[in-house]
């Protein structure tokens, strides 16, 4: 999808771009001192990603390198799985939305960093990192025909 994604964008705005890493706010994803708590996948087969709005995630039968993929969206930046951990497992994440991540007031429940410490035994840490980026380089405004 997102080749023919790039090929529509090339071919009706002449769009050109190349891809920059450059040093920005990540976070790592590791296990904390007392040890991951990780489920194992039920169903071996097939994976499913289910992002709830935002305080709710069901990622099934996911490494956690992906399931660190999936986090970005919630906090919106880069997450690098660190943790080292093999195998595919189940997750159900649940917290409250946090003010400074996306506007909505703090309610009475965990944040998604306490949620994830606690459901898990996982932790995000703030670190500064490589980011990739998507650099523009040329782009033309469409014409009628």
């Amino acid at each position: 999808m997102q080749v023919l994604l790039q090929s529509l964008l090339a071919d009706r705005f002449g769009f050109q771009h190349h891809r920059e890493s450059k040093e920005g706010s990540i976070y790592t994803l590791s296990v904390v001192k007392s040890g991951a708590k990780l489920q194992p996948a039920a169903e071996p087969q097939g994976r499913q990603i289910e992002n709830r709005g935002k305080d709710h995630l069901n990622a099934l039968n996911v490494p956690v390198a992906e399931f660190a993929r999936v986090l970005q969206i919630q906090v919106g930046r880069v997450v690098v799985d660190k943790t080292g951990v093999p195998g595919a497992f189940d997750f159900r994440l649940t917290w409250t939305p946090d003010a400074s991540l996306d506007g909505v007031p703090d309610g009475a429940g965990p944040s998604i960093f306490t949620a994830l410490q606690e459901q898990y035994g996982l932790r995000l840490e703030s670190r500064k990192g490589p980011v990739e980026m998507i650099v523009v380089d040329h782009i033309e405004r469409p014409t009628e025909d």
